[in-house]
């Protein structure tokens, strides 16, 4: 039997392509409510089993991933970090984007030393803007994630760097040597877009041609 999520997540020719797609489902509200909700939509999230750490024994990690983003209003697409007990062990948002907004995305942490909890400021989630097409073309997002900095880079060139003695990456230093995992994921509107009328929503596929992990001692 061909599993369900198949549709959602799957190889084609070498890229990997998670969908949104517009079909009522029921299940839990959320991974951590098992109370029963109907949801408008599907979609899909991939998680690293293995997990990756800015250390005393590798102090800096940089990680990247090739990705082609999808269009339309209402795609959250995401490629990101995080630990167990968030925030306890951080979270690093490498990209995050709107489908309609083709030339923009976001690039974030949280750390708190409570669970559930984040001591780092939510910001606006937008904070790069480009010329060129991040749903019509191909582009390398990346971070350096080290004791007291996290670099962001597309396409091999800084594009915003949050240091501990910078407004709002004070608690960057929090986070080294915790543990996370590498997340892709294509979320479908929610808070980031205002909670929309699930009629305005335009879902579309996230491409993914390849993750790289480096790590230097």
């Amino acid at each position: 039997m061909t599993p369900t999520w198949v549709k959602n997540i799957h190889l084609e020719n070498g890229i990997l392509v998670i969908t949104a797609i517009k079909e009522a489902v029921t299940g839990n509200t959320d991974p951590y409510n098992s109370a029963q909700k109907t949801f408008d939509f599907t979609s899909g999230r991939m998680e690293t089993i293995s997990t990756i750490s800015a250390n005393s024994s590798t102090p800096k990690i940089r990680y990247a991933a090739r990705i082609k983003l999808p269009a339309g209003f209402g795609m959250w697409p995401a490629f990101w970090s995080a630990g167990a007990d968030w925030p306890t062990n951080g979270e690093i948002d490498v990209m995050e984007a709107k489908g309609n907004l083709p030339l923009q995305f976001g690039t974030n942490y949280f750390y708190g030393a409570k669970a559930g909890t984040s001591d780092v400021p939510w910001q606006s989630g937008i904070n790069y803007v480009g010329t060129k097409s991040l749903t019509e073309y191909w582009h390398v997002y990346e971070v350096i994630w080290e004791e007291n900095s996290l670099t962001f880079m597309l396409d091999g060139k800084v594009i915003r760097t949050l240091a501990n003695t910078s407004q709002y990456g004070e608690y960057v230093s929090s986070m080294f040597g915790k543990t996370q995992n590498i997340v892709l994921n294509l979320a479908v509107g929610g808070d980031y877009f205002n909670n929309p009328d699930p009629a305005t929503i335009v879902t579309g596929s996230m491409q993914v041609d390849w993750v790289r992990v480096f790590t230097n001692d």
